[in-house]
């Protein structure tokens, strides 16, 4: 997306559409697209508003933007900001500046526990998150109606090279 003091713009790279969004652009400072709804293509939007404020908006070519929930700023932390979001079937989550995790719940931002740095859909139609906790990053699946930690960041890389690996070599 670009801004403008007008209009926020989303241009399709492969047709060179652009629809213009007009109802919430005033003070928006940055926007950017979290995810795409598969079945209907509506785009989940972040956007930070006024620099203290966090939107969640559902928009439509045809149909305009939908607030899906908002957070204040003006914390210890400094303005709220988005971070990642995703619609997983009926539900949209969403992670923020402020190391928190959301879920929409009958039309409000809901803070709830998981992940806090990262929530993404998996190929597989799983979804995943990301939190860091004692100095490390550890993912969670979502199961069932809980997160369960599959594993963490130090587990997944090798801690050094099998000794038959070749040498980098300068290109």
């Amino acid at each position: 997306p670009a801004t403008s003091s007008e209009h926020l713009w989303l241009i399709d790279a492969e047709r060179g559409d652009a629809t213009a969004f007009t109802e919430w652009v005033d003070g928006v400072v940055r926007a950017q697209v979290l995810d795409v709804v598969p079945v209907t293509g509506h785009l989940l939007m972040g956007a930070a508003h006024d620099y203290s404020t966090a939107l969640l908006l559902r928009c439509a070519s045809d149909a305009g933007c939908a607030e899906l929930g908002r957070l204040q700023g003006g914390d210890d932390n400094g303005p709220h900001g988005f971070g990642t979001a995703v619609f997983h079937g009926d539900d949209i989550w969403a992670t923020f500046s402020a190391d928190t995790l959301h879920r929409v719940i009958d039309g409000e931002l809901v803070e709830v526990t998981g992940p806090t740095r990262c929530v993404v859909r998996a190929p597989d139609g799983s979804l995943v998150g990301c939190a860091r906790i004692t100095d490390q990053t550890n993912f969670m699946v979502r199961d069932g109606d809980a997160w369960t930690p599959p594993f963490d960041y130090p587990s997944v890389p090798p801690r050094e090279c099998p000794a038959a690996t070749p040498p980098p070599q300068d290109t």
